[in-house]
């Protein structure tokens, strides 16, 4: 996690207990503002960078201009710069002010290209360092090229909504004397995100229905992660799918057995999207449903811790 939102959150929880015990409340004094404070503060963050980028991104719709560029270089695949996406790669590109070297870092959502092949990009004449890669090799569009309001976005918006209304009216009450809005607020914020969970995990098994297409992937490189009473292991998958899409990328989920570098594996993906794959383990000709299980676990934990402290609220 980056420095400077660790220092935000923890200073914003001190202030928040230090608020609670120096504060000379009318009553009571609020309770879960040392929750509540950090948590609308860090909601707030990612809003502003999700915003900032939604902006970035119509700005260069409206300005921005399509052109080819060429690619020059095809960075290494790396475990810690941005994991999971795919290739940096470098391309050439013809400006007004002449030809310029652009460096993607996205990735390009897994998609490999080869050096020497020509891309569609959209570019902003006034700033050639404002641009996004939109079209790969033979007209495939690279899904994802621009922020969404999708699943990620519109739950910081409704936690941020939730605890930021629980906060104001925690501390207005608190100024007039009176305690009854905190006895909610803490249910409340387990309740949505325990819903939030739910949506997620019966989003994840529609969404797994839609991997019917097959292909023999390589496995490039491994990652070995032990923890205290199992080992996992993260892997970088190449494979082509039927229309002739090279994916190259590091799996999403780590699996629970062990493949060796160069061997042949299944690969489950979509057709429409070849980036969204997964590799069944070794040990089951199926997708692990571990990881899903626990949100669906983890959503009705906090929903049902929801519905007691509603009830003792009461």
């Amino acid at each position: 996690m980056p420095r400077l939102p660790v220092i935000v959150l923890g200073v914003s929880m001190a202030a928040g207990i230090a608020a609670s015990v120096f504060v000379p409340w009318p009553g009571p004094a609020p309770e879960y503002l040392f929750v509540l404070l950090p948590t609308v503060i860090g909601l707030g963050l990612l809003a502003f960078g999700m915003a900032r980028a939604k902006m970035r991104e119509r700005f260069l719709d409206r300005h921005g201009v399509p052109a080819t560029a060429v690619v020059t270089r095809v960075e290494p695949l790396s475990w810690n710069v941005n994991r999971a996406a795919g290739h940096p790669i470098h391309l050439r590109v013809d400006t007004p002010d002449g030809a310029r070297t652009l460096r993607d870092t996205t990735g390009l959502n897994g998609y490999v290209v080869p050096e020497g092949a020509e891309v569609g990009v959209r570019i902003c004449p006034t700033d050639p360092d404002l641009f996004r890669v939109e079209e790969l090799p033979g007209g495939f569009r690279v899904e994802q090229a621009r922020p969404r309001f999708g699943p990620a976005a519109a739950t910081v918006l409704v936690l941020l909504v939730v605890s930021s209304v629980f906060l104001v009216g925690s501390l207005i009450e608190a100024l007039q004397g009176i305690h009854r809005m905190d006895r909610f607020s803490y249910p409340s914020l387990l309740g949505v995100l325990g819903v939030i969970l739910i949506c997620h995990w019966t989003r994840s098994r529609f969404a797994a229905r839609a991997l019917s297409g097959r292909a023999k992937g390589e496995v490039t490189a491994f990652k070995e992660h032990q923890s205290t009473d199992a080992t996992w292991y993260f892997y970088t998958v190449r494979f082509r799918s039927a229309d002739d899409r090279v994916v190259h990328k590091i799996s999403d989920e780590p699996f629970d057995s062990g493949y060796s570098v160069l061997v042949r594996i299944p690969v489950w993906y979509n057709p429409d999207r070849p980036a969204e794959f997964l590799v069944p383990t070794a040990r089951r000709e199926r997708p692990s449903m571990g990881s899903s299980f626990l949100l669906l676990f983890l959503g009705l934990l906090l929903a049902g811790s929801a519905l007691l402290g509603f009830w003792d609220a009461v």
